[in-house]
């Protein structure tokens, strides 16, 4: 058509071309809306993916941090325990040798915590009298049951038993004291007066000829002389020394040699 039928056209039906140039608006309107509506559910669909990956990722470090936050609490709780652990005060007990040389025993109540451990006691079976001349029994039984402080690295020692050589057999036997194998329970409190406690097995026959003993050096060769000056200026004697002087000189260097070996122990 050319250009002069199309001004023709158009100017012998105006309202046609109106109509036409209306519906080709609402074509192009329509398609943009849709167009638009296609992009956004295009843009809505993104953003969901988008939030669900950032809901992932959130409940991932949310459990990330839910671990740390455990970890750091358990960590929190290991710290204050080393921490109180560290602080309180611990009481064993054990038997040892005595002081008093072979044949004797000694308890020691010790304190290896950082802190004073408050009326300390020792709960035990009944330890009965072995005789009269058992000068240890009661003595322990109340002195146990008797609350007292100890500090740190602090002991308390005391008498346990006592043995005496059996006959005919010569072999060791109870004399005064507790028996060979005793259960002991030791309670005692911190400072706050938390009670705390320890269980303890005191068996000497897992030590008996094991133990070590200290040692008081070699004995002269023993001689019998008789010296005859003034009398009481000298007096016999029975180990080779001519003085009853030199004698308790002797037992004294004997007595300190064991002491000694006893702060080794």
């Amino acid at each position: 058509m050319l250009a002069t039928e199309c001004v023709e056209v158009v100017a012998s039906n105006p309202g046609g071309i109106a109509t036409w140039v209306s519906m080709g608006a609402a074509v192009v309107a329509t398609g943009t809306a849709i167009w638009a509506q296609i992009n956004a559910r295009k843009g809505l669909a993104s953003a969901n993916r988008q939030l669900g990956v950032m809901r992932e990722q959130f409940e991932v470090e949310r459990a990330q941090a839910s671990e740390q936050i455990l970890v750091m609490k358990g960590q929190l709780a290991l710290s204050q325990e080393q921490a109180q652990n560290a602080a309180r005060p611990y009481v064993i007990a054990e038997v040892v040798p005595g002081l008093t040389g072979i044949g004797t025993w000694d308890l020691v109540l010790r304190n290896v915590g950082k802190m004073v451990a408050r009326r300390v006691i020792g709960e035990t079976d009944v330890i009965p009298k072995r005789s009269d001349k058992d000068y240890i029994s009661e003595s322990l039984t109340q002195f146990l049951a008797t609350p007292r402080d100890i500090g740190p690295d602090s002991r308390v020692r005391v008498f346990w038993r006592t043995e005496r050589l059996g006959e005919p057999d010569n072999q060791l036997e109870l004399e005064a004291g507790a028996p060979p194998m005793m259960e002991m329970k030791v309670r005692y409190e911190d400072i706050h007066g938390n009670p705390l406690d320890g269980d303890f097995m005191l068996d000497i026959r897992a030590m008996g000829q094991a133990a070590p003993a200290p040692g008081t050096g070699q004995k002269s060769q023993r001689t019998t002389q008789t010296f005859g000056r003034a009398a009481g200026d000298y007096t016999k004697v029975d180990d080779g020394s001519n003085d009853i002087a030199l004698k308790n000189i002797e037992n004294v260097l004997r007595s300190i040699a064991a002491h000694v070996a006893e702060l080794r122990r």
